[in-house]
């Protein structure tokens, strides 16, 4: 073991030890004051209660209190004193992190069962917010027409939702996010997406964090996603809801088979159970939640072939007039099936044996389920052990196999995570979690299980149709596995210093261990002997397999100053980070390569490498030793990194109603792994970039590097709250980001000038904008929420592998900024909710946006710069209306949800001569297989998903 792990071990058993106190970023506290409603001075030694808790505090000589370590929720608060009559105060909203403020009036009284009840209103305006927070509370998402997490992200201001469905975070690459549940981190290091799904109906509090952050948070860029779950109640209840549903959609000309109604196209399940336990005096209590979803998806192909189906095309379609009229070639006058020419036409063989159905090639099934188990161990002590489970079998959209759509690659996702957290409240003013967990996740992706399957056929049947054709036969043929196990523990502290002053400092560490295999299968044998499917050598390029256990470790001290007419955060933080990796000694020799001169049964003469599968395949007849040196792998340990982040946030009140706030701080991210060991053996291939190996398109001579240093985010942010009137409010907020160190590629020569890609710290970006927010909340039967975010994103590179690409296509990288893929400029965002709560609702959520850049080219040559251009803007609308009712002692509720209201065509994707999604005038030329050149250019994957349909019910206690 290395001594800087041990120091890190150390470290955290010490600090555990000496600090023994904590705070983790999942809840909130209370604090106020008691005054006599006659003289109006504070008042001593009241006794301050939250019911159904075993919290409380009392207030000191001037009648203030404080009470930490509150679970996120909706309260009823008792304030007792004899002389005095109980007051309570019902309906108090606590979030994450923040302060509710709350202040009693007592009335004396002669009798002491005298009562006075007031129903709280929470202000409008968050009074120690110092930077940008969208809450959304268990209630909120019940009414919205939601189905799952990033439905309710998307709504949020400064998140835009790229070309290729993921989520970016005010101008932040879609892995520059950190996903926490219950303060433990759940993002997935290999690829930054979160591990393991929530579901919505397991959340109690959704906190998106889209400006500076504190001190606590680390691994992120852009925003935090904060997630706190759902636990039991000290009252038994359950729901069960179902719905069945489908796409309606009167764009059949684009969407295949979308005129066949299936109710059961798309269909969900979903239960929830949560109370006390019946023993232990309700001191254990419980929440679960299960839930199945099953959607056939909206992306259809006709299974005309299957893959063991083979063609062959000679001058194939020269001449148009041999289509029929169902855009399918007649080939009576092609020649027959078996392959026998006609006189003077050309020669085409054809098999057909799929059985013409209509089959989903981008069907998505789900079943996921989440426990949290709550056990008191005394008034001051309390233990939750939580689970989070879900599986995940997709299929990605491929327009080549949509009339073979068995040939195509399936996903399977399994994620899983354990957490246990011990939390102790040394008094109301001080407590302390120690936390740990155990996140898992783990993704499949293949044709047929087995990769000896005899299903598996040539390759080259994959090439038999060509040339702006669908595959008329073959399969993927890559196999792709991994998983992510990582071992976390968290030990953090809170204490009310004094009246004025939270102080929070925390230590994590978390021990990853990651797993990768890949490969290509192969032909066994010779070119002429039946095809048998191999998985090749170790040694290949196309087999590609490692183990490495990168450790990660982080410290922070976070200080929370609340005067009258100012709010401070202000932290400080130190991160650690070993890939526990290795990296060549010379770059320009990262394989240590050793060539042989091998004459092949040909009487030809090629150069391959040592351990290569193709040498056997003839005689050495000379070994090439390139500089000199001895052929010994000469690698070293890659250092570990360390960075210091500061940050500081002010929130300054300037009426009853206003708050301005400014934020500042540096923020770093590791890469995410998958760039850190990406071809782990330093293989370079003669050929240059991206060789074609075999019948591979495997993107070859592309290495990673195990030093990267983290990816920096500067970011100032300045904004305004105003509360407007009693129940409406707006927030102003400006921002800008100044990002180095991104990831990004550097082209190497190496000794025989072989060439290759590394994985290095080059690309930058800049981000500036401002996002306007307006908030009805409910009176009237009405509630409603605007926000519009003006941004300019800008960089020299989207994607980390852009250098790669244009040295690949001989083309110059970018030298300046350009806007990035996700950058719209202008995003709008709405809801409006029209309810009685208890009866009936309806609510419908709006989304417009300026249309994302694209580069415009013509016969594939770029007309200007990159992103130059725009696409067209992009419109949806969303509903949901139910009613509830009671009967037999049982709540009911029937509700309809419509996405994509008006059955909107978003062009996703555009051909870049048009920048449309319906038509291109560039020359395709002549195709090679059965389809017409119309069939082939027409492509549903452009657009976004078509009116979608559900109807339901709910039934609880």
């Amino acid at each position: 073991m290395k001594i800087h792990r041990i120091f890190i071990y150390f470290l955290l058993v010490n600090f555990a030890l000496l600090s023994f106190k904590a705070w983790a970023g999942t809840t909130g506290k209370i604090a106020g004051t008691v005054i006599d409603a006659e003289t109006g001075e504070g008042l001593p030694g009241v006794n301050i209660l939250i019911e159904g808790t075993t919290l409380g505090a009392s207030t000191d000589l001037d009648g203030y209190f404080v009470i930490l370590n509150i679970s996120p929720g909706v309260y009823t608060l008792k304030a007792l004193m004899i002389g005095y009559s109980i007051t309570r105060i019902t309906e108090v909203k606590v979030s994450i992190d923040f302060t509710t403020k709350l202040d009693f009036q007592l009335q004396t009284t002669l009798l002491e069962t005298e009562e006075v009840v007031i129903i709280a209103k929470r202000p409008i305006i968050q009074k120690d917010l110092t930077s940008t927070l969208s809450i959304i509370n268990s209630e909120e998402i019940k009414v919205m027409p939601v189905e799952e997490l990033t439905d309710i992200l998307q709504l949020q201001a400064g998140i835009v939702v790229g070309a290729d469905g993921e989520i970016h975070i005010r101008g932040g690459r879609a892995n520059e996010v950190a996903y926490m549940i219950d303060g433990i981190s759940v993002t997935d290091p290999f690829s930054g997406i979160i591990a393991v799904e929530v579901e919505n109906a397991g959340i109690q509090e959704l906190q998106v964090v889209s400006g500076t952050f504190n001190a606590e948070y680390g691994q992120a860029m852009s925003g935090i996603i904060d997630i706190a779950t759902k636990e039991g109640g000290p009252k038994l209840t359950g729901q069960l809801s179902a719905y069945i549903g489908d796409y309606l959609s009167k764009h059949d000309d684009t969407f295949l088979h979308i005129d066949h109604l299936d109710p059961l196209g798309l269909a969900n399940v979903q239960g929830s159970l949560s109370g006390p336990f019946p023993v232990l005096n309700n001191k254990l209590s419980f929440f679960v939640t299960g839930r199945f979803f099953d959607s056939k998806g909206w992306l259809y192909g006709q299974r005309r072939f299957n893959p063991s189906d083979s063609s062959s095309f000679e001058n194939w379609f020269e001449d148009r007039d041999d289509i029929g009229a169902d855009g399918i070639p007649d080939t009576k006058d092609r020649g027959e099936h078996d392959g026998s020419p006609t006189p003077g036409e050309p020669n085409v063989y054809l098999e057909e044996t799929g059985d013409g159905v209509y089959t989903p090639m981008n069907p998505y099934q789900k079943i996921s389920t989440q426990l949290k188990i709550t056990y008191k161990v005394s008034s001051n002590i309390r233990l939750n052990y939580s689970l989070l489970w879900n599986k995940v079998n997709s299929r990605e959209y491929n327009h080549l196999f949509k009339l073979n759509p068995d040939g195509n690659y399936q996903s399977f996702k399994h994620g899983y995570t354990h957490i246990l957290i011990w939390n102790h409240s040394l008094s109301s003013k001080t407590f302390y979690t120690v936390k740990f967990a155990n996140v898992f996740f783990d993704y499949k992706s293949y044709v047929y299980e087995d990769p000896y399957d005899s299903r598996y056929v040539d390759p080259q049947r994959l090439s038999d149709a060509s040339q702006n054709a669908f595959k008329t036969g073959g399969t993927q043929m890559w196999h792709y596995y991994r998983n992510t196990n990582t071992l976390q523990g968290k030990v953090d502290l809170t204490s009310q210093v004094n009246k004025t002053n939270q102080l929070k400092i925390g230590m994590e560490l978390r021990m990853h261990k990651l797993n990768l295999h890949e490969f290509q299968i192969i032909r066994q044998g010779r070119e002429t002997d039946p095809f048998i499917p191999k998985i090749p050598q170790i040694s290949s390029p196309l087999n590609n397999q490692y183990q490495h256990d990168p450790v990660e470790a982080s410290l922070y001290i976070q200080d929370k100053l609340e005067f009258n007419d100012m709010i401070i955060n202000a932290g400080l933080r130190y991160d650690y980070f070993d890939a526990s990796g290795k990296i060549p000694l010379d770059f320009r020799d990262p394989d240590n390569a050793k060539y042989f001169n091998v004459r092949t049964a040909a009487d030809d003469i090629i150069k391959v490498k040592e351990n290569d599968y193709n040498k056997t395949q003839g005689e050495i007849i000379d070994v090439v030793d390139i500089r000199g040196n001895q052929w010994t792998y000469k690698y070293k340990d890659a250092e570990p990194v360390h960075q210091v982040s500061p940050r500081i946030g002010i929130a300054y009140p300037i009426t009853a109603r206003g708050v301005i706030h400014f934020s500042y701080g540096h923020f770093f991210q590791i890469p995410t792994f998958e760039q850190l060991y990406h071809n782990p053996e330093f293989e370079v291939w003669p050929g240059g970039l991206g060789v074609k190996i075999g019948s591979s398109d495997y993107e070859a001579n592309k290495m990673g590097n195990a030093e990267l240093k983290p990816q920096q985010t500067v970011s100032y942010e300045i904004g305004l709250q105003q509360q407007l009137t009693e129940d409406i409010g707006i927030d102003m907020t400006g921002f800008y980001k100044d990002i180095r160190n991104l990831l990004g590629i550097e082209i190497i020569n190496t000794y025989t000038q072989d060439v290759y890609a590394r994985y290095i710290n080059r690309d930058y970006g800049n981000v500036r904008g401002f996002t306007l927010s307006f908030n009805k909340r409910r009176s009237n039967y009405i509630s409603a929420s605007v926000n519009y975010t003006f941004q300019i994103a800008e960089g020299n590179s989207s994607d980390p592998d852009a250098a790669y690409y244009d040295a690949r296509s001989n083309k110059e990288s970018e030298i300046q900024v350009v806007p990035l893929d996700w950058d719209q400029t202008h995003t709008l965002n709405f809801t409006v909710t029209l309810s009685d709560p208890n009866i009936w609702g309806v609510s419908i959520i709006g989304r417009l946006g300026s249309g994302l850049p694209y580069t415009p080219k013509i016969s594939n040559v770029g007309a200007t710069f990159e992103n130059d251009e725009r696409k067209p803007t992009q419109y949806n609308f969303d509903l949901r209306a139910y009613t509830n009712f009671k009967l037999l002692g049982l709540k009911y509720s029937i509700f309809l949800k419509i996405y994509n209201l008006f059955d909107y065509k978003n062009e996703i994707q555009v051909y870049s001569d048009t920048g449309r999604a319906g038509y291109t005038i560039e020359s395709y030329g002549s195709v090679r297989g059965v389809n017409t050149l119309a069939e082939y250019l027409n492509r549903p994957d452009y657009y976004s998903e078509p009116r979608r349909v559900v109807l339901g019910f709910s039934v609880g206690f």
